[in-house]
């Protein structure tokens, strides 16, 4: 992930509103991204302060910060919000969390029964008002509490085993079934329910560290700041410029291609078959043919031309999964110029000519491919030394 400081936020959501609901886990977290934004705000409730209370910041980019206290998300002010008729400015990230009330307060709120029809009303209501609602829609997952750190009051309600059902229950809402190929062609089978379009960071709670909290709930500010990096990534990778260096690959659509990288890669994905059909039916005093190679390059240049076009999808598209591209600029441009010397100084001419990727050649590949590996893996070379 891209680390954000104060600077890459105020870009990222500058003039604009973040809008947090929930209960104390919604708040802690609002005021973690809020301190990230901009350092002069508090980074955790004022001391004194009234904890069941509104509260709204503005930082030094003029971005709004606001958390609403509704830990039940049942107010006039939340279902207002949701209806996406609150403001004409809509908010660029809107935060929603809620579940430990529910088993606090099990005896008031109705539990867990209650819990999911909110749930179901808010993701409806979120659904009915999306794309105007806001940028970004976050529904935190149940916080999952270390239980031998609770109160004693807290710990005879609020159990592992049922935050586990309400997460389980979030997924299986946000993830709903798609239909079978045997249902696809059953007229009479209705078509399964839009997507909802909500995002659910499942990795907050494996974040969680007790060594990082004191009451089982609550956590410190390195544990928040991370999960306050995770938003931001989610919400602002896609909205700042893809420059180099591109560490703000996660979350987010590649940039397309201009029509010069298009050009180019037509150009030698097409050289080989034009090579193939093109050169044997052109006249021998043709001027295209200084142009074009032998024949006998054309399956050489398609297996290249083809190497690259296939590289070039599963690096820059969605058909594969993105990785983690995380290297340093400066390790990895003097181990690559440090294999290349060793090269340049090791080179020797071959005795004959072997063909195209022959045994030798590709042995020597593999030797170089590594030494690639090692210089694009610090941790590995570090682990060496």
């Amino acid at each position: 992930m891209h680390k954000y400081g104060s600077k890459d936020i105020g870009q990222c959501l500058q003039n604009r509103q973040v809008v947090f609901i929930g209960d104390s886990v919604a708040r802690q977290l609002y005021f973690g991204l809020g301190h990230l934004a901009d350092p002069n705000l508090p980074s955790s409730l004022p001391f004194g302060s009234d904890k069941h209370t509104d509260y709204s910041y503005t930082s030094s980019s003029s971005t709004l910060f606001q958390f609403y206290w509704d830990p039940f998300l049942n107010t006039s002010h939340t279902r207002d919000l949701l209806k996406g008729g609150e403001t004409a400015n809509p908010p660029a990230l809107l935060v929603i969390g809620t579940g430990l009330w529910f088993l606090r307060y099990a005896e008031t709120s109705g539990g867990l029964s209650v819990w999911e029809a909110t749930v179901e009303s808010v993701l409806a209501a979120v659904s009915r008002s999306m794309p105007g609602l806001a940028d970004e829609v976050v529904f935190l997952p149940v916080e999952v509490p270390v239980s031998e750190l609770l109160s004693d009051e807290r710990a005879a309600s609020i159990h592992s085993a049922d935050v586990d059902a309400m997460n389980s229950d979030l997924i299986q809402r946000l993830n709903r079934p798609q239909r079978t190929p045997s249902e696809l062609l059953n007229p009479y089978v209705p078509p399964p329910p839009p997507p909802v379009p909500v995002s659910l960071p499942l990795v907050f709670n494996i974040m969680l560290d007790r060594s990082h909290t004191e009451d089982g709930l609550h956590f410190s500010e390195p544990i928040v700041s991370g999960q306050a990096q995770i938003l931001l990534n989610l919400r602002c990778n896609d909205a700042l410029s893809n420059t180099f260096p591109m560490d703000k690959t996660c979350c987010r659509r590649y940039p397309s291609p201009s029509w010069l990288q298009c050009l180019c890669l037509f150009l030698i994905m097409a050289w080989g078959p034009l090579t193939y059909f093109l050169t044997p039916r052109l006249p021998a005093d043709s001027p295209l043919r200084k142009f074009l190679p032998s024949p006998i390059y054309a399956i050489p240049l398609s297996t290249f031309g083809f190497a690259i076009g296939l590289a070039y999808l599963a690096d820059r598209t969605g058909l594969w999964l993105k990785e983690q591209k995380q290297y340093d600029a400066v390790l990895f441009t003097f181990l690559c110029v440090f294999f290349l010397a060793c090269g340049l100084v090791t080179i020797k001419r071959g005795d004959k000519d072997l063909g195209f990727l022959n045994r030798e050649q590709t042995d020597e590949w593999k030797g170089w491919m590594q030494s690639a590996y090692m210089s694009c893996s610090r941790p590995y070379i570090l682990s060496c030394l």
